[in-house]
């Protein structure tokens, strides 16, 4: 989630020409545009109609998720870090699954049409095949696994066996390369 807020401060801030406050920053697994993964999401999509409809208020993630996948609230301490969210917060995320994008509250400002205009370097971390939006004249994008060799699972990034040794290192060195600022 911290990547995608910070995609999009960034969009903000290039689009207004304002100064960040940021020297970098490193995303792991995030983009603005989720429309062609198969991201978890997507499962907010099939609520948001019926929920605005009724202008829902907040929405109980905990028992949506429970409902959509049962065994994910097995053991009972799975879900509890999770409480009610705002409904206009949600589907604004679920926007990042729609075709073009996330969007701002309006629906028409799309964060990915304006990311290209920030001076920030950007090290975005992804796993094999996953397609992310970063803009290339600033970007170090590191691809983690190989087709037909070891996969990394977006979790392992940051706290599988290798992470350590493996990735920690690698976020480490670009952040002191860019601390100048």
């Amino acid at each position: 989630m911290g990547g995608i807020l910070l995609y999009a401060l960034l969009s903000r801030c290039g689009l207004q020409g304002m100064d960040s406050g940021l020297a970098s920053f490193t995303t792991i697994a995030s983009t603005l545009d989720y429309s062609s993964s198969g991201t978890l999401l997507k499962y907010l999509l099939p609520v948001k109609e019926p929920a605005q409809a009724i202008n829902l208020p907040a929405l109980p993630i905990d028992t949506i998720l429970a409902m959509a996948h049962p065994l994910i609230c097995r053991p009972a301490y799975a879900l509890s870090c999770l409480c009610t969210v705002p409904a206009k917060l949600l589907f604004q995320l679920a926007t990042a699954v729609d075709q073009g994008g996330l969007r701002d509250r309006t629906g028409n400002f799309y964060y990915k049409d304006h990311i290209s205009k920030t001076s920030v370097p950007i090290l975005a971390l992804a796993v094999y095949d996953t397609v992310k939006l970063i803009p290339e004249h600033l970007a170090t994008f590191k691809v983690l696994g190989s087709p037909g060799g070891p996969h990394y699972g977006h979790q392992d990034m940051i706290s599988g066996r290798t992470a350590r040794s493996e990735i920690y290192p690698l976020i480490i060195q670009y952040l002191q390369r860019h601390d100048e600022r």
